[in-house]
This record gives C-alpha cells, sequence and structure tokens, in this order.
C-alpha cells in the first residue's frame, strides 16, 4: 500500500515538474514583431498624411524625426524615407 502511494506521488510529482518546464521553455519564445501598419490602415481620417494620434507604437514616438518638415503632419514620403533608413531592432 505505502508503495503504491509513493509511485502515485512520485508521478504526480514528475508530472507537475514536466509540466512547469514546458510552461518556462514555451514563455521564453517570443514572436518577432510582424510589419507595421501600412499608411492607408493608419491615416483614420483618409487625409493623405498622419498625425501623432494616428500613429501606433514606436512609431509615435519617432514622430518628430519621421515629420522632417515640421508641419506635424507625416506624408507617406516621409514616413518611407524614414522606414528606409531606419532598421527594425534584431530579434533576440
Amino acid at each position: 500500500m505505502k508503495s503504491s502511494i509513493r509511485f502515485t506521488l512520485a508521478a504526480l510529482m514528475s508530472s507537475l515538474l514536466l509540466s512547469s518546464l514546458s510552461f518556462a521553455s514555451d514563455s521564453s519564445r517570443r514572436e518577432p514583431p510582424g510589419p507595421p501598419p501600412s499608411f492607408e490602415d493608419s491615416d483614420l481620417n483618409h487625409d493623405g498624411v498622419l498625425t501623432v494620434d494616428e500613429m501606433q507604437g514606436p512609431m509615435a514616438q519617432d514622430f518628430d524625426q519621421i515629420d522632417t518638415n515640421g508641419d506635424s503632419q507625416v506624408t507617406e514620403e516621409e514616413l518611407d524615407t524614414f522606414m528606409r533608413s531606419h532598421k527594425p531592432p534584431e530579434p533576440r
């Protein structure tokens, strides 16, 4: 009787250990970021330019660098120029 309880406990503990190791390895994997949204998708009011309110994610933080003429609007040409000159960060 004692040996069957020990066996059951050992099996249960092994199962818990393996599932926790599996979870840890899955959570450490990250998918690389996808491509940024297109200019048309970002232009929410369809006026042909992007404002800081229409920019998303890290692009909003770089708005002043992207807006090279300082008119508080980003044209598709300004965005294309910025994207060509800035490489995305390498995945770790």
